[in-house]
C-alpha cells in the first residue's frame, strides 16, 4: 500500500477499510463496514498469528448498533 505508516497497519488500516467501506465498495450498514474491515484486514495479513494483529482485531469494537444504516432511511 502506498499510503502512510500509520495506515498501513494496526488500528490505521482497520479505520482505512471502514470507511473504503462504506465510500468505494457501497456498504451502508456500520456491522457491514466493520466487517469488511475485519475481513480486509484478515485477507491481507493473514490469519493473526502475531499477537499485534490479534489486538487490532479484538480492540477495534464498534461503539454502537451495528444494524445502524448509515444516512438514515430517508422517509
Amino acid at each position: 500500500m502506498d499510503e502512510p505508516d500509520c495506515v498501513e497497519s494496526g488500528y490505521g488500516y482497520m479505520e482505512l477499510n471502514l470507511f473504503h467501506a462504506y465510500g468505494v465498495d457501497g456498504a451502508r450498514y456500520l456491522g457491514e463496514c466493520w466487517g469488511d474491515a475485519v475481513g480486509n484486514y484478515t485477507a491481507h495479513f493473514g490469519y493473526p498469528y502475531e499477537n499485534y494483529h490479534l489486538h487490532t482485531i479484538q480492540a477495534f469494537v464498534l461503539l454502537g448498533d451495528p444494524s445502524l444504516k448509515i444516512g438514515g432511511y430517508g422517509y
